[in-house]
């Protein structure tokens, strides 16, 4: 898996959510799969671009890098709603640490943000809200 991969910032109106490409590795009932993020939160996202399927009530086992040369997070995911192309996931059992990771890696993308002056140069915008 690539470390970060197409990070891209979207207009919302707030500048408090937007869009991510972080390329994902996940597991599910029908085998190995990739995807894409494309939207973050701390407690789920929606994965884009997924090869296999899955489907409403499976578990999948996402593995991704929030940030450029660290090491992958794998977080266990119940699927929520499927996509034309991918689906949402909702993270269940995820440790205090994780936690605090994903809420660090959020407030510092949202931070580096505001500081942009141009957001097309934004290198990544992810939402400090429950959902994705």
């Amino acid at each position: 898996m690539s470390d970060r991969a197409d990070t891209t910032k979207s207009s919302s109106g707030n500048g408090r959510r937007g869009s991510v490409r972080l390329r994902t590795d996940f597991t599910c009932r029908y085998g190995n799969g990739t995807g894409v993020i494309n939207s973050i939160s701390a407690s789920g996202a929606v994965i884009e671009k997924a090869e296999p399927l899955p489907t409403v009530g499976d578990e999948v086992r996402l593995r991704f890098s929030l940030l450029e040369d660290t090491l992958p997070i794998e977080i266990r995911a119940i699927v929520t709603e499927e996509t034309e192309t991918g689906f949402e996931a909702e993270f269940h059992g995820l440790g205090v640490r994780t936690r605090k990771l994903l809420r660090m890696t959020i407030a510092k993308a949202l931070s580096q943000a505001d500081e942009n002056s141009d957001p097309d140069d934004t290198p990544i915008l992810l939402s400090l809200g429950d959902k994705a």
